[in-house]
């Protein structure tokens, strides 16, 4: 770490020299600067794995918790997850009607109204378009926690949308599969 706080990353190497009988008489090394390429492969995965938009988990990311989640709950005989979809009703006519920036400002808006209604292990996804996926792992009770996350996912939308001098009310259709 530097006098400023930033932090550095160095790659180092060590090579022994030996003399005819083996023995190591001198160590030779070398140490690079590996910061940037650190920080792009950081970047590389941010991109891969966020939507760029939302700053929430895209697609690949969620269909891999997903695999996850499955995985730990086929292990367990009382663990059960709930997968939901969520679809903004008329999300077109928004686009077609304000614009994509609008349209951009309403799913940044509907990714933080649904993120406050959910716990921290649970994962929000933007799947694409107006689509969401909402993972719950490690449930007890699929069906009594589904209708009550549902709930309060369907809250976020009582709430009108500003969107510049524009309140728009949204509605939202849910899917819900029990694991």
């Amino acid at each position: 770490q530097q006098p400023s706080g930033e932090q550095h990353w160095f790659r180092r190497v060590f090579y022994p020299l030996r003399d005819a009988t083996g023995r190591v008489v001198r160590i030779d090394g070398l140490m690079e600067d590996t910061t940037e390429a650190k920080a792009m492969l950081e970047r590389l995965h941010a991109l891969a794995t966020t939507d760029s938009l939302t700053e929430l988990p895209n697609r690949t990311l969620f269909n891999d918790r997903l695999t996850q989640a499955i995985t730990a709950a086929s292990r367990s005989e009382d663990q059960q997850i709930v997968l939901m979809l969520i679809d903004l009703n008329h999300f077109k006519e928004i686009n077609d009607t304000l614009g994509h920036p609008a349209g951009d400002q309403i799913l940044v808006m509907t990714a933080h109204r649904l993120t406050t209604a959910l716990r921290d292990s649970d994962t929000l996804a933007r799947l694409g378009g107006d689509e969401f996926g909402i993972l719950l792992p490690d449930v007890k009770d699929g069906r009594k926690t589904a209708d009550k996350v549902a709930k309060k996912l369907l809250q976020c939308f009582v709430e009108p949308f500003k969107c510049g001098d524009n309140e728009l009310y949204l509605g939202a259709a849910i899917v819900t599969v029990i694991y």
